[in-house]
């Protein structure tokens, strides 16, 4: 399998004085794209980890670049900037007939044991399908977070985390992927970091946390 983490987005609404890149925000003295990247290695699920940036995130690049290159399992894709879509297109037709997994890059509590159970329950077994990571709102709101795209089945409310399995044709283009939910309350996938408030939030939630489980 293959892991793809999406790392080059403006993060326009996390603002801060020094403006820094959102994939480069620290939480307990790691940034977000490494918390991600560390679950993603140390869970020993994928063969390939591609990691998707742009020239909205130079210094992230730069980062992944120089402290990860050498590992040969580990790839720094810079997409043109073009918005999520279309990076996480270009990211997806570079592995056809393969089975990926996406990331967003601000999971700020992800571990490995949270990789492994997306890895058991998200993973298609049809070509040209995909089975997105979603959790109960109200699980959500019980710890305080808000979800920012949520929607309902059969007068349920669920939040995307983002996280998605997709078992790919010989393109995305093909034919269009028919999409399934996973239903995954696990306090470790649904903490994104969009704001300071969201990262406040993330270092209240890991403080009740084991930190030694990050």
């Amino acid at each position: 399998m293959i892991a793809v983490i999406m790392c080059g987005g403006k993060g326009s609404r996390f603002i801060t004085q020094d403006n820094i890149e959102k994939p480069l925000i620290c939480i307990r003295g790691k940034t977000l794209i490494e918390t991600v990247l560390h679950a993603v290695i140390l869970s020993g699920q994928f063969s390939r980890i591609l990691c998707v940036s742009s020239p909205c995130s130079p210094y992230t690049t730069q980062l992944l670049e120089r402290n990860y290159r050498t590992d040969n399992k580990i790839e720094v894709m810079v997409s043109d900037g073009q918005g999520f879509s279309k990076d996480l297109s270009k990211a997806l037709n570079s592995a056809p007939e393969q089975k990926v997994f996406t990331f967003p890059s601000d999971l700020a509590l992800l571990n490995s044991d949270t990789v492994r159970i997306l890895t058991a329950r998200c993973t298609p077994s049809i070509q040209n399908t995909c089975i997105a990571a979603v959790a109960e709102r109200s699980f959500a709101s019980s710890l305080g977070i808000t979800c920012s795209t949520f929607f309902t089945i059969d007068d349920k409310e669920y939040c995307y985390t983002g996280v998605c399995g997709f078992y790919l044709g010989t393109s995305i283009s093909d034919k269009p992927i028919e999409e399934f939910y996973s239903i995954v309350n696990e306090i470790r996938l649904i903490v994104n970091i969009n704001t300071v408030k969201d990262l406040r939030l993330a270092e209240e939630l890991l403080r009740r946390l084991n930190p030694d489980c990050l």
